[in-house]
């Protein structure tokens, strides 16, 4: 991938059965043997035995993530983000939209110009709304 590419939203299909099979007991095989204070690294080659490079631990991270999901046959979507999120973006990525939908309903604006009481009543009625929200969740 060339460096400024705008990179985007990518599914990947567990194609190659065998392949991620074989990757994914390797890797077990792997973790199951090595002590836990010594614990096994990776590393990708290249053609030329000194053209390899160690994987970082946050990639060999998403890397096992991947394989046990194609392992069970699951799709894989990456989808590239900046470290900062709007919460909007935030509960979407944690599958939290409609709690968050309803916290924003309950939303209170405070301008450094609003009366004070005026924003205590706002707030009382907030926090009423989200009582109630409660209450009818509840199992009877």
């Amino acid at each position: 991938m060339a460096t400024g590419t705008p990179m985007q939203q990518e599914t990947y299909l567990p194609d190659g059965a065998e392949q991620v099979k074989e990757l994914f007991e390797f890797l077990e095989a792997h973790e199951k043997a090595s002590p836990e204070a010594k614990k096994p690294y990776y590393v990708l080659g290249g053609t030329g035995t000194a053209d390899r490079v160690e994987l970082p631990p946050e990639i060999y991270r998403v890397l096992r993530k991947v394989v046990d999901a194609l392992q069970q046959g699951l799709a894989v979507t990456i989808v590239p983000s900046t470290q900062t999120l709007t919460t909007q973006e935030a509960a979407d990525l944690l599958g939290r939209a409609a709690q968050y939908a309803a916290l924003d309903t309950t939303a209170v604006g405070i301008d450094d110009e609003d009366d004070l009481s005026v924003v205590l009543e706002q707030l009382r009625e907030a926090r009423h709304a989200v009582a109630r929200r409660r209450r009818n969740r509840a199992p009877s």
